[in-house]
């Protein structure tokens, strides 16, 4: 959902259609319960700000591992522009006029486009908003460093492994967490979140996953 939010954004939609978006995502993280068990049972709708839409859309991504629209979206936008708009001080328009006017599609190439002085081309940014680039991405780096894989590797691995575990009868719940769930453009671990009535037996079927 804050993924979709973000592509929404990106997309020029209008205010309250991103806000809904984020306001499910909230609901969703602080719901005690699967969200996506009570989706498929067709209940998820009595949670604030969940109606039939979104729960079509929770649906699809528990049976499909992706959502029609965000699909349709990232068409338009690479999944490199959402990591971008974590950014301190870059909101989803100005991560459009840099994907739009600079070709920019992920943090490597802002930090290219930064180290070579072309952010500071764009109407209404110069040095100072390019300086403040690159201090974010330093940051990025240093509270980042080891090995990193990408989001698409990671994601694959999580869903994999949450399918997998789901089918144990030790497991009540188990969603991705962390960074992957946050969609970040690179992963150091990958994070899952679960509930269990024998969590010593779920971590065995954990290790022993192909």
């Amino acid at each position: 959902m804050e993924e979709l939010a973000t592509l929404y954004e990106l997309d020029g939609a209008v205010r309250f259609r991103v806000n809904a978006y984020k306001d499910a995502a909230k609901t969703i993280r602080d719901c005690s319960a699967s969200v996506a068990a009570m989706a498929q049972a067709g209940s998820a709708t009595e949670l604030a700000g969940i109606g039939d839409t979104l729960q079509e859309k929770i649906v699809a991504l528990v049976s499909d591992g992706e959502i029609p629209a965000a699909a349709r979206l990232k068409e338009k936008f690479p999944v490199g522009l959402i990591a971008i708009t974590r950014l301190p001080g870059l909101g989803a328009k100005t991560v459009r006029r840099l994907f739009v006017e600079l070709g920019v599609s992920s943090l490597d190439e802002l930090r290219d486009a930064a180290d070579a002085g072309r952010i500071r081309t764009l109407k209404g940014l110069g040095p100072r908003a390019e300086e403040s680039i690159l201090a974010g991405l330093a940051k990025l780096d240093h509270s980042e460093q080891g090995e990193r894989r990408l989001l698409d590797e990671m994601l694959q691995l999580g869903l994999d492994l949450t399918a997998a575990l789901r089918s144990d009868p030790a497991c009540r719940a188990i969603e991705i967490a962390g960074s992957t769930r946050r969609l970040a453009e690179t992963c150091g671990d990958l994070d899952l979140v679960a509930a269990s009535t024998d969590p010593e037996a779920l971590v065995r079927r954990l290790v022993s996953h192909d």
